[in-house]
């Protein structure tokens, strides 16, 4: 890691929920608005204010999105017994606030026009949407 890969340290805003819906399983599927910008691959960490969560009320979250798109998209496995952080993301209401922190990151693809294996396991597949989404934009 770089230098620049600790600038999104610096960069913070506020986000409102789009939407949050089921997209499979125990899969979901989070789009938040607000002014950021980002680059296919990177990750930011959300923050839910006001919260009081064990371990931690903020988690680091690949963006599955492209700015492009107009939305911070986030997709994550909620499980039975999900955490406090989790539950406070299912229990918000389009409109309500989470902080962003970021984007962080290099897992980036540094020449589109060359070939490329990707390969991910479970929930690890949400950076791989924005990634093939900015290829073919």
């Amino acid at each position: 890691m770089g230098f620049c890969d600790y600038l999104g340290a610096f960069h913070t805003s506020t986000a409102r929920l789009v939407s949050a819906e089921r997209a499979f399983g125990d899969n979901y599927v989070f789009k938040f608005e607000g002014e950021r910008e980002w680059k296919a691959g990177e990750h930011a960490v959300y923050t839910i204010k006001g919260l009081k969560a064990k371990g931690g009320r903020f988690r680091p979250m690949s963006i599955a999105s492209t700015t492009e798109e107009g939305f911070m998209m986030m997709g994550t496995r909620i499980a039975e017994e999900p955490s406090d952080f989790k539950k406070a993301l299912l229990a918000m209401q389009p409109g309500d606030p989470i902080h962003v922190r970021g984007p962080f990151g290099s897992f980036l693809l540094k020449d589109e026009t060359a070939p490329c294996i990707m390969i991910a396991g479970g929930i690890g597949i949400t950076p791989f949407r924005a990634l093939l989404k900015d290829i073919h934009a």
